[in-house]
């Protein structure tokens, strides 16, 4: 060993070095324990993620079917076809893979505005006939 030996705290040969050992390793302990439970609670609070499988589009000669553009908010217009039974959760599924978030924004009519926000009401439901232009908006 270096130094003077006998005077070091670190030590453990000492009671204090033994000590210290002991506090440090109880401490590694706590530090630990404590990692691993805010691990385990941020685990907890993730939602695991939807994976999104779109319906098939259907040709537009197929019967029942309808043909649905969508205004951005950012001034762009995305058109898909879906089938009059399919759910307005197909259109918002839809509208998060072209980068608009359900989270964050809605779909609406122009007029009457009516917010499009059943998810399990289909397209059927709200008469819209073959073709209908709808809103993307972001949420109050």
């Amino acid at each position: 060993r270096c130094g003077s030996g006998s005077d070091d705290d670190e030590s453990n040969d000492t009671p204090e070095g033994r000590r210290a050992a002991r506090k440090r390793k109880v401490l590694e302990q706590i530090n630990e324990t404590f990692a691993a439970e805010v691990a385990a609670a941020t685990t907890a609070r993730q939602k695991p993620k939807r994976v999104i499988k779109l319906p098939d589009e259907p040709d537009v000669s197929e019967d029942g079917v309808i043909t649905i553009s969508l205004r951005t908010p950012i001034g762009t217009i995305c058109q898909r076809r879906f089938y009059n039974c399919d759910t307005i959760q197909c259109l918002l599924d839809y509208i998060t893979t072209q980068g608009f978030s359900q989270t964050r924004y809605t779909v609406s009519t122009s007029y009457p505005r009516t917010l499009l926000e059943n998810p399990c009401n289909s397209f059927s439901d709200y008469n819209f006939g073959k073709r209908v232009t709808l809103n993307i908006e972001e949420k109050d």
